[in-house]
């Protein structure tokens, strides 16, 4: 059974490969050929991301080409994403260029990115404008007073009800703080 602990993300257009990928979304890997077989590259790119962080930071590495779905990859293609991360030079070099993790399938369809804004009242209150959601998306919202090696707690979640929502940062964190949002 294919699981999945960090998420990386590449947008293709191919409508067989996305019925596919839809399948397995609502079939797990019983819907057959649920390994991923991609090309990457050194650098991020702004959409392979790790979804499953708070904030959805950028992986260092990019997919630059989805190559097919498959039942089986061989060994040197297996790995996960944050090993990846830590030599992407490496893996590169030692795999041409291809990924293809075992334990890791298509879980959801991202769809648009969400916005996030925050507002600041006349009352020195905040609220914090969540867009682009998917009704029933669960928003974690978390703070921190530094954004490197900062102690990043959650502070708030609710499941989106609508496309757009707007959640009230709670009062006594008005100092000077870092947000971020996770969107499950």
């Amino acid at each position: 059974m294919a699981k999945q602990l960090h998420e990386f993300s590449r947008m293709h257009s191919l409508t067989g490969d996305i019925a596919h990928a839809r399948n397995l979304i609502e079939q797990g890997p019983s819907a057959g050929d649920y390994i991923i077989i991609a090309s990457i590259e050194e650098g991020g790119d702004g959409v392979n991301r790790n979804y499953g962080r708070p904030g959805a930071p950028a992986w260092n590495w990019s997919v630059t080409e989805f190559v097919t779905f498959s039942f089986v990859t061989v060994e040197l293609w297996d790995g996960w994403p944050t090993y990846v991360e830590q030599n992407p030079g490496s893996w590169i070099e030692n795999t041409g260029r291809q990924i293809g993790f075992w334990g890791y399938t298509v879980i959801r369809e991202l769809g648009t990115v969400p916005g996030v804004s925050l507002e600041v009242a006349k009352g020195g209150g905040m609220s914090l404008m969540v867009s682009n959601l998917r009704v029933g998306d669960l928003v974690r919202v978390y703070e921190a007073t530094a954004v490197v090696d900062g102690d990043w707690r959650e502070i708030g979640q609710f499941t989106a009800t609508s496309p757009s929502t707007i959640w009230t940062v709670p009062e006594g964190n008005m100092d000077q703080r870092f947000y971020s949002v996770s969107i499950e």
